[in-house]
């Protein structure tokens, strides 16, 4: 069963998207705005400032990390929600037989944006697919495993940088800084972390998929892509 036309445009908007952002990032680097060895040095020092880093300096490069991240995150989100409608409109039957409705087997968007979305938001996971959709429909299958993971983990910062409570907080710490070696007490924003390099810590997290010659923020937005196009059978 091939792919219907809405799901592969999909995907090639999410990926020209993500080729927008690196190019950002790039620009970023290039102007110096924060150099990223400063940011290893934050973090080995545990947040105290180096002397070529100044708190304005500090803000701006917060508020353009993080926001680059959490467009990230959303972008991904998106597609998630625009492929399982997409997929579910052409069969409904996995659906059907779950949950007891009966429906045609192929329905327009609307109707199927309705079904699984109604007028509440609803923040699907990578799991949801398996209930909604038909196996040969289901290209969240096709996800490696350990792609799954490390979005899972993106999911934990972003929820850090969104929400900034203690339970947000314990989970990034938990999840997150643990697997760079960050001792306990010291307190590595977000932005610090996305925006570093070469770190120590567990090789298995990141460094054995991606260049170590890389921050960390596009080494998501490598991931993000790899996810895509495993989707697709393209990897």
């Amino acid at each position: 069963m091939g792919l219907p036309d809405e799901v592969m445009n999909n995907h090639k908007r999410f990926e020209s998207e993500l080729s927008i952002y690196n190019e950002l990032i790039e620009k970023a680097l290039e102007c110096q705005i924060i150099d990223p060895d400063d940011m290893n040095s934050l973090i080995h020092s545990g947040m105290k400032l180096v002397s070529s880093v100044s708190g304005k300096t500090m803000k701006i490069s917060k508020i353009l990390i993080e926001g680059i991240f959490l467009n990230l995150v959303t972008l991904w989100e998106s597609l998630v929600e625009k492929d399982i409608i997409s997929l579910f409109m052409q069969d409904t039957t996995n659906y059907c037989k779950k949950y007891g409705y009966e429906l045609e087997k192929c329905i327009s968007w609307d109707l199927a944006e309705a079904i699984l979305i109604g007028d509440k938001y609803r923040d699907f996971k990578l799991d949801d697919a398996k209930n909604i959709l038909v196996t040969d429909l289901n290209i969240f299958n096709k996800i490696p495993i350990e792609i799954k993971k490390i979005i899972e983990k993106m999911c934990v910062i972003r929820n850090q940088i969104a929400h900034n409570s203690r339970y947000s907080y314990n989970k990034y710490h938990k999840e997150i800084l643990n697997n760079h070696g960050i001792k306990k007490g010291h307190i590595i924003e977000p932005y610090i972390l996305l925006w570093s390099y070469k770190i120590e810590g567990n090789k298995t997290y990141l460094r054995m998929l991606f260049s170590s010659e890389k921050s960390m923020i596009e080494i998501y937005i490598d991931i993000l892509k790899k996810a895509s196009q495993s989707m697709l059978g393209n990897i």
